[in-house]
Protein backbone atom coordinates (compact mmCIF):
# COMPACT_ATOMS: atom_id res chain seq x y z
CA UNK A 1 0.00 0.00 0.00
CA UNK A 2 0.94 3.44 -1.27
CA UNK A 3 1.38 6.01 1.68
CA UNK A 4 0.88 9.53 1.46
CA UNK A 5 3.64 11.73 1.19
CA UNK A 6 3.17 13.52 4.85
CA UNK A 7 2.80 10.35 6.47
CA UNK A 8 5.96 8.70 4.94
CA UNK A 9 8.05 11.47 6.14
CA UNK A 10 6.44 11.06 9.77
CA UNK A 11 7.30 7.19 8.97
CA UNK A 12 10.74 7.78 7.51
CA UNK A 13 11.60 10.61 11.12
CA UNK A 14 10.00 8.03 13.20
CA UNK A 15 12.20 5.00 11.81
CA UNK A 16 15.40 8.03 11.92
CA UNK A 17 14.89 8.43 15.87
CA UNK A 18 13.83 4.54 16.47
CA UNK A 19 17.31 3.18 14.19
CA UNK A 20 19.59 6.13 16.24
CA UNK A 21 18.25 5.29 19.29
CA UNK A 22 18.83 1.32 19.08
CA UNK A 23 22.56 2.01 17.72
CA UNK A 24 22.86 4.81 20.18
CA UNK A 25 21.96 1.90 22.83
CA UNK A 26 25.02 -0.40 21.56
CA UNK A 27 27.47 2.53 21.40
CA UNK A 28 27.22 3.33 24.70
CA UNK A 29 27.67 0.15 26.29
CA UNK A 30 30.93 0.36 23.95
CA UNK A 31 31.57 4.05 25.56
CA UNK A 32 31.61 5.54 21.89
CA UNK A 33 30.36 8.83 20.53
CA UNK A 34 27.00 8.98 20.11
CA UNK A 35 27.68 10.77 16.97
CA UNK A 36 29.16 7.29 15.62
CA UNK A 37 26.43 5.59 16.42
CA UNK A 38 24.10 8.45 14.04
CA UNK A 39 26.34 7.66 11.09
CA UNK A 40 26.32 4.12 11.38
CA UNK A 41 22.21 4.00 11.59
CA UNK A 42 22.02 6.08 8.98
CA UNK A 43 24.33 3.66 6.96
CA UNK A 44 22.23 0.71 8.07
CA UNK A 45 18.76 2.35 6.99
CA UNK A 46 19.90 4.22 3.80
CA UNK A 47 20.50 2.87 0.15
CA UNK A 48 23.81 1.51 1.38
CA UNK A 49 22.39 -0.81 3.83
CA UNK A 50 18.60 -2.01 3.70
CA UNK A 51 17.22 1.02 1.75
CA UNK A 52 14.42 1.58 4.27
CA UNK A 53 13.97 5.16 4.02
CA UNK A 54 12.55 6.63 1.11
CA UNK A 55 11.91 10.15 1.01
CA UNK A 56 15.44 11.59 1.23
CA UNK A 57 15.39 14.76 -0.20
CA UNK A 58 13.26 15.85 2.81
CA UNK A 59 15.74 14.05 4.84
CA UNK A 60 18.24 16.31 3.84
CA UNK A 61 16.43 19.23 4.41
CA UNK A 62 15.58 18.37 7.59
CA UNK A 63 19.51 17.84 8.48
CA UNK A 64 19.68 21.77 7.16
CA UNK A 65 18.03 22.37 10.52
CA UNK A 66 20.34 20.50 12.06
CA UNK A 67 23.36 22.09 10.89
CA UNK A 68 21.39 25.53 11.73
CA UNK A 69 20.73 25.05 15.72
CA UNK A 70 24.22 23.03 16.35
CA UNK A 71 26.06 26.56 14.79
CA UNK A 72 23.19 28.45 16.34
CA UNK A 73 24.77 27.01 20.44
CA UNK A 74 27.83 27.14 18.97
CA UNK A 75 27.81 31.10 19.01
CA UNK A 76 25.48 31.30 21.84
CA UNK A 77 28.28 29.66 23.92
CA UNK A 78 31.00 31.81 22.66
CA UNK A 79 31.87 33.40 25.70
CA UNK A 80 35.32 34.71 25.68
CA UNK A 81 35.98 34.90 29.15
CA UNK A 82 36.35 31.17 28.74
CA UNK A 83 39.66 32.04 27.67
CA UNK A 84 40.54 33.41 30.95
CA UNK A 85 43.95 32.85 31.80
CA UNK A 86 44.83 30.85 29.09
CA UNK A 87 43.53 33.02 26.10
CA UNK A 88 46.53 34.21 24.52
CA UNK A 89 48.64 31.44 24.09
CA UNK A 90 45.67 29.02 23.96
CA UNK A 91 44.51 31.23 20.99
CA UNK A 92 47.88 31.36 19.46
CA UNK A 93 48.70 27.30 19.82
CA UNK A 94 45.08 27.04 17.97
CA UNK A 95 46.09 28.83 15.17
CA UNK A 96 49.68 27.30 14.88
CA UNK A 97 48.18 23.61 14.85
CA UNK A 98 45.61 24.84 12.59
CA UNK A 99 48.19 26.35 10.24
CA UNK A 100 50.07 23.29 10.44
CA UNK A 101 47.52 20.43 10.29
CA UNK A 102 46.07 22.35 7.32
CA UNK A 103 49.64 22.74 5.20
CA UNK A 104 50.24 19.45 5.91
CA UNK A 105 46.90 18.04 4.78
CA UNK A 106 47.06 20.13 1.57
CA UNK A 107 50.43 18.78 0.67
CA UNK A 108 49.48 15.06 1.39
CA UNK A 109 46.67 15.45 -0.90
CA UNK A 110 48.39 16.99 -3.60
CA UNK A 111 51.08 14.50 -3.15
CA UNK A 112 48.41 11.51 -4.19
CA UNK A 113 46.81 13.37 -7.64
CA UNK A 114 43.34 15.85 -5.84
CA UNK A 115 43.38 18.89 -7.61
CA UNK A 116 41.18 21.74 -7.38
CA UNK A 117 39.31 22.55 -4.43
CA UNK A 118 39.82 19.01 -3.21
CA UNK A 119 43.63 19.96 -1.09
CA UNK A 120 41.60 22.71 0.66
CA UNK A 121 38.99 20.25 1.80
CA UNK A 122 41.47 18.20 2.96
CA UNK A 123 43.68 19.91 4.65
CA UNK A 124 40.65 22.04 6.36
CA UNK A 125 39.70 18.26 7.57
CA UNK A 126 42.82 17.70 9.07
CA UNK A 127 42.47 21.31 10.86
CA UNK A 128 40.10 21.05 13.37
CA UNK A 129 39.09 18.91 16.41
CA UNK A 130 35.15 18.13 17.58
CA UNK A 131 33.74 20.44 19.74
CA UNK A 132 30.80 18.39 20.57
CA UNK A 133 33.24 15.43 21.47
CA UNK A 134 35.41 16.59 23.14
CA UNK A 135 33.38 18.99 25.22
CA UNK A 136 31.33 16.03 26.42
CA UNK A 137 33.63 13.80 27.39
CA UNK A 138 35.07 16.49 29.48
CA UNK A 139 32.37 17.35 30.86
CA UNK A 140 31.66 14.02 31.84
CA UNK A 141 34.92 13.90 33.83
CA UNK A 142 34.30 16.70 35.42
CA UNK A 143 37.08 18.44 33.62
CA UNK A 144 36.49 21.49 31.92
CA UNK A 145 37.50 23.37 35.04
CA UNK A 146 40.97 21.98 35.35
CA UNK A 147 43.83 23.61 33.21
CA UNK A 148 44.25 21.67 30.89
CA UNK A 149 40.16 21.42 30.24
CA UNK A 150 40.71 25.30 29.60
CA UNK A 151 42.97 25.27 27.40
CA UNK A 152 41.03 22.84 25.44
CA UNK A 153 37.85 24.55 24.95
CA UNK A 154 39.99 27.70 24.35
CA UNK A 155 41.52 26.23 21.48
CA UNK A 156 38.16 24.70 20.25
CA UNK A 157 36.40 28.09 20.30
CA UNK A 158 39.44 29.56 17.98
CA UNK A 159 39.40 26.36 15.72
CA UNK A 160 35.60 26.89 15.51
CA UNK A 161 35.62 30.17 14.39
CA UNK A 162 38.22 29.50 11.76
CA UNK A 163 35.85 26.71 10.57
CA UNK A 164 33.03 29.31 10.65
CA UNK A 165 35.36 31.64 8.78
CA UNK A 166 36.39 28.63 6.07
CA UNK A 167 32.70 27.70 5.31
CA UNK A 168 31.81 31.02 4.83
CA UNK A 169 34.96 31.76 2.31
CA UNK A 170 33.87 28.36 0.63
CA UNK A 171 30.48 28.61 0.38
CA UNK A 172 30.12 30.28 -3.34
CA UNK A 173 29.84 28.28 -5.98
CA UNK A 174 32.29 28.60 -9.19
CA UNK A 175 36.13 28.39 -9.64
CA UNK A 176 38.48 30.04 -6.93
CA UNK A 177 39.54 33.49 -8.03
CA UNK A 178 40.85 36.69 -6.34
CA UNK A 179 37.89 38.32 -6.63
CA UNK A 180 35.67 35.76 -5.59
CA UNK A 181 37.60 35.47 -2.76
CA UNK A 182 37.10 39.36 -2.18
CA UNK A 183 33.86 39.56 -3.02
CA UNK A 184 32.82 36.66 -0.51
CA UNK A 185 35.29 38.49 2.13
CA UNK A 186 33.12 41.73 1.70
CA UNK A 187 30.12 40.33 2.28
CA UNK A 188 31.44 38.94 5.30
CA UNK A 189 32.60 41.49 6.57
CA UNK A 190 29.36 43.73 5.66
CA UNK A 191 27.32 40.89 7.19
CA UNK A 192 29.20 40.58 11.06
CA UNK A 193 29.11 44.35 10.94
CA UNK A 194 25.63 44.63 10.51
CA UNK A 195 24.83 41.49 13.01
CA UNK A 196 27.22 43.11 15.65
CA UNK A 197 25.68 46.07 15.09
CA UNK A 198 21.80 44.72 15.77
CA UNK A 199 22.93 43.16 19.05
CA UNK A 200 24.29 46.34 20.11
CA UNK A 201 21.43 48.57 19.27
CA UNK A 202 18.57 46.63 18.76
CA UNK A 203 18.48 43.89 20.75
CA UNK A 204 18.97 44.49 24.06
CA UNK A 205 15.50 46.38 24.26
CA UNK A 206 13.89 43.57 22.60
CA UNK A 207 15.19 41.19 24.78
CA UNK A 208 15.08 42.60 28.19
CA UNK A 209 11.32 43.16 26.75
CA UNK A 210 10.56 39.47 25.75
CA UNK A 211 12.80 38.09 28.71
CA UNK A 212 9.81 38.39 31.08
CA UNK A 213 8.41 35.30 29.49
CA UNK A 214 10.55 32.43 28.50
CA UNK A 215 8.42 31.19 25.87
CA UNK A 216 8.65 34.59 24.26
CA UNK A 217 12.69 34.69 25.16
CA UNK A 218 12.30 31.26 23.29
CA UNK A 219 10.82 32.28 20.27
CA UNK A 220 12.51 35.78 19.84
CA UNK A 221 15.42 33.57 19.76
CA UNK A 222 14.53 31.11 17.46
CA UNK A 223 13.08 33.94 15.05
CA UNK A 224 16.69 35.61 15.20
CA UNK A 225 17.97 32.44 13.93
CA UNK A 226 15.77 32.04 11.03
CA UNK A 227 15.86 35.65 10.32
CA UNK A 228 19.58 35.81 10.43
CA UNK A 229 20.08 32.75 8.41
CA UNK A 230 17.60 34.02 5.73
CA UNK A 231 19.54 37.20 5.45
CA UNK A 232 22.83 34.78 4.95
CA UNK A 233 21.52 32.80 1.89
CA UNK A 234 20.60 36.71 0.54
CA UNK A 235 24.18 36.91 0.61
CA UNK A 236 24.90 34.03 -0.99
CA UNK A 237 26.20 32.26 2.35
CA UNK A 238 24.69 29.36 3.74
CA UNK A 239 22.09 28.61 6.79
CA UNK A 240 24.89 27.53 8.97
CA UNK A 241 26.95 31.16 8.62
CA UNK A 242 24.07 33.11 9.30
CA UNK A 243 22.70 31.09 12.63
CA UNK A 244 26.15 31.42 14.11
CA UNK A 245 26.01 35.00 13.93
CA UNK A 246 22.54 34.91 15.20
CA UNK A 247 24.32 32.96 18.50
CA UNK A 248 27.22 35.42 18.60
CA UNK A 249 24.55 38.44 18.58
CA UNK A 250 22.90 37.24 21.26
CA UNK A 251 25.94 35.57 23.41
CA UNK A 252 26.74 38.22 25.17
CA UNK A 253 23.55 38.73 26.92
CA UNK A 254 22.63 37.48 30.11
CA UNK A 255 19.96 35.05 28.39
CA UNK A 256 21.52 33.15 26.74
CA UNK A 257 22.15 30.44 29.32
CA UNK A 258 18.46 30.07 29.04
CA UNK A 259 18.29 30.19 25.48
CA UNK A 260 20.70 27.28 25.62
CA UNK A 261 18.54 25.12 27.51
CA UNK A 262 15.38 25.85 25.71
CA UNK A 263 17.23 24.95 22.01
CA UNK A 264 19.57 22.51 23.10
CA UNK A 265 16.75 20.10 23.38
CA UNK A 266 15.72 20.94 19.33
CA UNK A 267 19.18 20.85 18.24
CA UNK A 268 19.99 17.20 20.11
CA UNK A 269 16.54 16.23 17.67
CA UNK A 270 17.59 18.12 14.34
CA UNK A 271 21.10 17.27 14.81
CA UNK A 272 20.87 13.14 14.70
CA UNK A 273 18.27 13.58 11.97
CA UNK A 274 21.67 15.64 10.06
CA UNK A 275 23.72 12.79 11.34
CA UNK A 276 21.66 9.90 10.47
CA UNK A 277 20.95 11.38 7.24
CA UNK A 278 24.39 11.85 6.57
CA UNK A 279 25.46 8.08 7.48
CA UNK A 280 22.61 7.77 4.64
CA UNK A 281 24.53 9.30 2.16
CA UNK A 282 27.43 8.08 2.89
CA UNK A 283 28.43 5.27 0.26
CA UNK A 284 31.62 5.14 1.12
CA UNK A 285 34.24 3.64 -1.26
CA UNK A 286 37.63 1.65 -0.30
CA UNK A 287 39.42 2.34 -3.69
CA UNK A 288 43.20 2.80 -3.17
CA UNK A 289 42.24 6.69 -4.32
CA UNK A 290 40.66 6.58 -0.34
CA UNK A 291 42.04 3.99 1.11
CA UNK A 292 45.65 5.14 1.31
CA UNK A 293 45.06 8.85 1.93
CA UNK A 294 42.73 7.76 4.38
CA UNK A 295 45.22 5.91 6.52
CA UNK A 296 47.99 8.48 6.27
CA UNK A 297 45.89 11.40 7.28
CA UNK A 298 45.05 9.24 10.27
CA UNK A 299 48.71 8.79 10.79
CA UNK A 300 48.57 12.70 10.78
CA UNK A 301 45.75 13.53 12.88
CA UNK A 302 46.41 10.57 15.86
CA UNK A 303 50.29 10.97 16.01
CA UNK A 304 51.08 14.31 13.94
CA UNK A 305 48.34 16.79 15.61
CA UNK A 306 49.21 14.90 18.80
CA UNK A 307 53.06 14.90 18.67
CA UNK A 308 53.07 18.63 17.60
CA UNK A 309 50.37 19.90 20.64
CA UNK A 310 52.03 18.70 23.17
CA UNK A 311 55.35 20.69 21.50
CA UNK A 312 53.09 23.67 21.26
CA UNK A 313 51.98 23.10 24.68
CA UNK A 314 55.23 22.56 26.18
CA UNK A 315 56.81 25.57 24.42
CA UNK A 316 54.17 27.64 26.03
CA UNK A 317 54.69 26.48 29.66
CA UNK A 318 52.36 23.91 30.41
CA UNK A 319 53.42 21.10 32.04
CA UNK A 320 54.19 17.57 30.49
CA UNK A 321 51.19 15.88 31.87
CA UNK A 322 49.04 19.33 30.74
CA UNK A 323 50.60 19.18 27.40
CA UNK A 324 49.69 15.54 27.20
CA UNK A 325 45.98 15.56 28.74
CA UNK A 326 45.72 18.42 25.94
CA UNK A 327 47.09 17.06 22.92
CA UNK A 328 45.17 13.65 23.10
CA UNK A 329 42.28 14.84 23.78
CA UNK A 330 42.01 16.59 20.74
CA UNK A 331 43.13 14.34 18.19
CA UNK A 332 40.29 13.71 16.39
CA UNK A 333 38.46 15.80 13.29
CA UNK A 334 35.40 17.97 14.00
CA UNK A 335 32.05 18.11 12.67
CA UNK A 336 32.92 21.05 10.71
CA UNK A 337 34.91 18.66 9.17
CA UNK A 338 31.93 17.01 7.58
CA UNK A 339 29.65 20.03 7.24
CA UNK A 340 32.56 21.53 4.89
CA UNK A 341 32.55 17.85 3.13
CA UNK A 342 29.25 18.01 2.29
CA UNK A 343 29.08 21.44 1.43
CA UNK A 344 31.89 20.29 -1.01
CA UNK A 345 30.06 18.49 -2.90
CA UNK A 346 26.42 20.06 -3.09
CA UNK A 347 28.51 23.53 -4.47
CA UNK A 348 30.68 20.91 -6.76
CA UNK A 349 33.93 21.88 -5.46
CA UNK A 350 34.76 18.29 -4.54
CA UNK A 351 33.77 14.75 -5.55
CA UNK A 352 32.88 11.20 -3.42
CA UNK A 353 36.44 10.65 -2.82
CA UNK A 354 37.17 13.72 -0.24
CA UNK A 355 34.15 12.87 1.64
CA UNK A 356 34.51 9.41 2.03
CA UNK A 357 38.00 10.25 3.25
CA UNK A 358 36.25 12.79 5.91
CA UNK A 359 33.36 10.27 7.22
CA UNK A 360 36.26 7.86 7.87
CA UNK A 361 38.48 10.01 9.48
CA UNK A 362 35.41 10.79 11.67
CA UNK A 363 34.47 7.36 12.33
CA UNK A 364 38.16 6.01 13.24
CA UNK A 365 39.08 8.98 15.27
CA UNK A 366 35.93 9.65 17.22
CA UNK A 367 36.26 6.01 18.52
CA UNK A 368 39.88 6.39 18.86
CA UNK A 369 39.53 9.52 21.11
CA UNK A 370 36.97 7.53 23.39
CA UNK A 371 39.48 5.29 24.32
CA UNK A 372 42.43 8.11 25.02
CA UNK A 373 40.38 10.02 26.75
CA UNK A 374 39.23 6.80 28.99
CA UNK A 375 42.80 5.27 29.34
CA UNK A 376 44.63 8.59 29.34
CA UNK A 377 45.82 8.48 33.07
CA UNK A 378 47.75 4.57 32.03
CA UNK A 379 48.79 5.97 28.93
CA UNK A 380 50.56 9.11 30.70
CA UNK A 381 52.23 6.72 33.45
CA UNK A 382 53.15 4.31 30.72
CA UNK A 383 55.35 6.87 28.67
CA UNK A 384 56.11 9.71 31.57
CA UNK A 385 59.69 8.60 31.25
CA UNK A 386 59.83 8.83 27.41
CA UNK A 387 58.30 12.39 27.75
CA UNK A 388 60.78 14.04 30.09
CA UNK A 389 62.48 16.24 27.37
CA UNK A 390 59.53 18.16 27.10
CA UNK A 391 59.90 19.48 30.30
CA UNK A 392 63.16 21.47 29.95
CA UNK A 393 61.10 22.98 26.77
CA UNK A 394 58.84 23.94 28.91
CA UNK A 395 60.94 25.05 32.01
CA UNK A 396 62.15 28.09 30.84
CA UNK A 397 58.79 29.54 29.47
CA UNK A 398 57.00 28.10 32.54
CA UNK A 399 54.11 30.81 32.93
CA UNK A 400 51.57 29.50 35.53
CA UNK A 401 52.24 29.75 39.48
CA UNK A 402 49.87 26.87 39.68
CA UNK A 403 52.05 24.02 38.42
CA UNK A 404 55.55 25.36 40.42
CA UNK A 405 56.86 23.80 43.77
CA UNK A 406 55.50 25.97 46.91
CA UNK A 407 58.83 27.25 47.97
CA UNK A 408 57.73 28.05 51.31
CA UNK A 409 57.27 24.42 51.67
CA UNK A 410 60.44 23.83 51.39
CA UNK A 411 62.49 22.00 54.37
CA UNK A 412 58.86 21.86 56.96
CA UNK A 413 57.99 18.73 58.09
CA UNK A 414 54.85 16.66 59.70
CA UNK A 415 52.48 18.65 57.51
CA UNK A 416 49.10 17.51 55.99
CA UNK A 417 48.48 17.25 52.23
CA UNK A 418 45.04 17.84 51.04
CA UNK A 419 44.19 16.49 47.34
CA UNK A 420 41.44 18.22 45.84
CA UNK A 421 39.80 21.23 48.13
CA UNK A 422 36.35 21.57 46.81
CA UNK A 423 33.26 20.40 48.89
CA UNK A 424 34.49 18.37 51.47
CA UNK A 425 38.28 19.71 50.80
CA UNK A 426 37.36 22.77 52.07
CA UNK A 427 36.10 21.43 55.53
CA UNK A 428 39.27 19.57 56.14
CA UNK A 429 40.98 22.48 55.42
CA UNK A 430 39.28 24.23 58.16
CA UNK A 431 39.88 21.40 60.73
CA UNK A 432 43.47 21.51 59.88
CA UNK A 433 43.83 25.12 60.41
CA UNK A 434 42.10 25.25 63.87
CA UNK A 435 44.32 22.36 64.92
CA UNK A 436 47.18 24.42 63.08
CA UNK A 437 48.89 21.81 61.11
CA UNK A 438 50.92 22.67 58.19
CA UNK A 439 48.97 22.04 55.45
CA UNK A 440 49.23 21.97 51.39
CA UNK A 441 46.19 22.30 49.02
CA UNK A 442 47.15 20.24 45.64
CA UNK A 443 44.07 21.66 43.20
CA UNK A 444 43.49 21.48 39.16
CA UNK A 445 41.18 24.27 39.30
CA UNK A 446 42.82 27.33 38.53
CA UNK A 447 40.79 29.61 39.91
CA UNK A 448 40.31 27.65 43.57
CA UNK A 449 44.14 27.95 43.13
CA UNK A 450 44.13 31.97 43.02
CA UNK A 451 41.13 32.00 46.18
CA UNK A 452 43.67 29.71 48.14
CA UNK A 453 46.29 32.29 47.17
CA UNK A 454 44.65 35.46 48.58
CA UNK A 455 44.07 33.32 51.49
CA UNK A 456 47.08 32.46 52.17
CA UNK A 457 46.71 28.61 52.45
CA UNK A 458 49.67 26.83 51.03
CA UNK A 459 48.46 25.30 47.10
CA UNK A 460 49.69 24.13 44.43
CA UNK A 461 48.33 23.52 41.01
CA UNK A 462 48.46 19.41 39.88
CA UNK A 463 46.21 16.17 39.87
CA UNK A 464 47.03 13.26 41.95
CA UNK A 465 47.07 11.10 38.63
CA UNK A 466 50.64 12.53 37.83
CA UNK A 467 53.45 10.86 39.34
CA UNK A 468 55.81 14.42 39.14
CA UNK A 469 52.97 16.04 41.42
CA UNK A 470 53.27 13.68 43.86
CA UNK A 471 57.18 13.85 44.50
CA UNK A 472 57.05 17.62 44.21
CA UNK A 473 54.30 17.72 47.54
CA UNK A 474 57.51 16.44 49.79
CA UNK A 475 55.85 13.61 50.92
CA UNK A 476 59.21 12.26 52.86
CA UNK A 477 57.80 14.42 55.58
CA UNK A 478 54.05 14.34 55.37
CA UNK A 479 52.15 12.83 58.27
CA UNK A 480 49.12 12.80 56.65
CA UNK A 481 47.70 12.71 52.85
CA UNK A 482 44.09 13.24 52.45
CA UNK A 483 42.31 12.56 48.62
CA UNK A 484 38.77 13.87 48.32
CA UNK A 485 38.96 13.07 44.53
CA UNK A 486 36.94 9.53 44.36
CA UNK A 487 38.81 8.21 40.87
CA UNK A 488 39.98 4.60 42.02
CA UNK A 489 42.60 4.83 39.63
CA UNK A 490 44.07 8.15 41.27
CA UNK A 491 44.05 6.97 44.61
CA UNK A 492 46.01 4.09 43.96
CA UNK A 493 48.38 5.92 42.40
CA UNK A 494 48.69 8.09 45.60
CA UNK A 495 49.02 5.19 47.56
CA UNK A 496 51.77 2.99 45.75
CA UNK A 497 53.36 6.11 45.60
CA UNK A 498 52.59 8.04 49.16
CA UNK A 499 54.01 4.48 51.02
CA UNK A 500 57.05 4.07 48.82
CA UNK A 501 58.70 7.36 49.67
CA UNK A 502 57.51 7.34 53.16
CA UNK A 503 56.45 4.02 54.39
CA UNK A 504 54.84 5.88 57.84
CA UNK A 505 52.43 8.22 56.31
CA UNK A 506 48.55 8.15 56.83
CA UNK A 507 46.74 7.64 53.58
CA UNK A 508 42.91 8.95 53.94
CA UNK A 509 41.31 8.66 50.49
CA UNK A 510 37.64 8.40 49.42
CA UNK A 511 35.82 5.96 47.10
CA UNK A 512 32.09 5.90 45.29
CA UNK A 513 31.64 2.34 45.94
CA UNK A 514 32.02 -0.58 48.04
CA UNK A 515 33.99 -2.50 46.13
CA UNK A 516 36.25 0.65 45.04
CA UNK A 517 36.59 0.60 48.87
CA UNK A 518 37.94 -2.75 49.45
CA UNK A 519 40.10 -2.12 46.86
CA UNK A 520 41.60 0.50 48.53
CA UNK A 521 42.05 -0.90 51.79
CA UNK A 522 43.84 -4.04 50.03
CA UNK A 523 46.28 -1.57 48.47
CA UNK A 524 47.55 0.00 51.58
CA UNK A 525 44.97 2.62 52.50
CA UNK A 526 44.52 3.42 56.39
CA UNK A 527 41.17 4.70 56.13
CA UNK A 528 38.41 5.04 53.21
CA UNK A 529 35.63 8.05 53.03
CA UNK A 530 32.49 6.75 51.45
CA UNK A 531 30.40 10.43 51.10
CA UNK A 532 26.97 8.29 49.82
CA UNK A 533 26.72 6.04 52.59
CA UNK A 534 27.71 8.41 55.13
CA UNK A 535 25.28 11.10 53.89
CA UNK A 536 22.69 8.30 54.26
CA UNK A 537 24.12 7.65 57.98
CA UNK A 538 23.46 11.32 58.10
CA UNK A 539 20.03 11.21 56.60
CA UNK A 540 19.11 8.69 59.17
CA UNK A 541 20.43 10.47 62.10
CA UNK A 542 18.15 13.57 61.24
CA UNK A 543 15.18 11.41 60.92
CA UNK A 544 16.38 9.69 64.57
CA UNK A 545 16.24 13.10 65.62
CA UNK A 546 12.97 14.48 64.80
CA UNK A 547 11.53 11.26 65.60
CA UNK A 548 12.76 12.06 69.48
CA UNK A 549 12.67 16.10 69.01
CA UNK A 550 9.35 16.81 66.64
CA UNK A 551 10.13 20.51 67.72
CA UNK A 552 13.31 21.09 67.47
CA UNK A 553 13.73 20.45 63.53
CA UNK A 554 12.92 24.53 63.48
CA UNK A 555 16.23 25.56 65.51
CA UNK A 556 18.37 22.53 63.63
CA UNK A 557 16.97 24.09 60.07
CA UNK A 558 18.00 27.21 61.20
CA UNK A 559 21.36 26.61 62.23
CA UNK A 560 22.06 25.15 59.20
CA UNK A 561 20.97 27.30 57.19
CA UNK A 562 23.29 30.14 59.61
CA UNK A 563 26.29 27.32 59.16
CA UNK A 564 25.59 27.05 55.19
CA UNK A 565 25.88 30.97 54.38
CA UNK A 566 28.65 31.56 56.46
CA UNK A 567 30.62 29.29 54.00
CA UNK A 568 28.96 30.44 51.03
CA UNK A 569 30.27 33.87 51.86
CA UNK A 570 33.63 32.06 50.43
CA UNK A 571 34.96 33.35 47.55
CA UNK A 572 35.24 30.42 45.92
CA UNK A 573 33.05 27.41 47.82
CA UNK A 574 29.65 26.73 47.32
CA UNK A 575 29.01 23.34 48.18
CA UNK A 576 29.18 21.29 51.97
CA UNK A 577 29.06 17.65 53.33
CA UNK A 578 28.98 17.94 57.10
CA UNK A 579 28.69 14.39 57.74
CA UNK A 580 32.30 13.79 55.21
CA UNK A 581 34.14 16.49 57.49
CA UNK A 582 33.01 15.49 60.57
CA UNK A 583 34.50 11.64 60.27
CA UNK A 584 37.62 13.19 58.55
CA UNK A 585 37.98 15.69 61.68
CA UNK A 586 37.47 12.95 64.02
CA UNK A 587 40.00 10.90 62.66
CA UNK A 588 42.36 13.68 62.45
CA UNK A 589 41.75 14.48 65.98
CA UNK A 590 42.37 10.70 66.84
CA UNK A 591 45.53 10.76 65.41
CA UNK A 592 46.53 14.24 67.38
CA UNK A 593 45.80 12.31 70.24
CA UNK A 594 48.02 9.18 69.72
CA UNK A 595 51.07 11.33 69.58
Amino acid sequence: MQLPSELSLFWDIGLIIASATVVAYVARLLRQPLILAYLIAGFLIGPGGFALITNQDVIRTLSEFGIAFLLFIVGLELDLRKLKNVGLSAVTIAVLNSTVMFALGFVMARAFGFTGYAPVYLGLTLAFSSTMIVVKLLSKKNELSTLHGRIIVAILLTEDVIAIMALSILSTPGDFSISTLSESFGKGVILLLATLMTGRLILPTVLRFVSRSQELLFLTALSICFILAGIAQIFGFSIAIGSFLAGLSIASFPYNIEIISRVQSLRDFFSTIFFVSLGMGMGISFTAGVVLPFVIALAMVIIGKTVFLMLLCSRFGYSVRTSFLTATSLSQISEFSLILAIQGIRIGHTGQDVFSITVLLMLVTAAITSYLNKFEGLLYRGLSRYLSPLERLSGFRRRFIYEAQPSHLEGRKRHVVVCGYHRMGYGVVKALQRMEKELLVIEFDPDIIDGLNKEGIPSMYGDIGDIEVLRRANLSDTEIVISTVPLLEDNLLLIDQAKKINPRIVVIVTASSLDHALELYASGADYVVLPKWLAGEKAAELIGYYVNNPHGMENLRHEHVRHIERIKSEEFFERYTPGIIGKIGRHLKRLSEAE
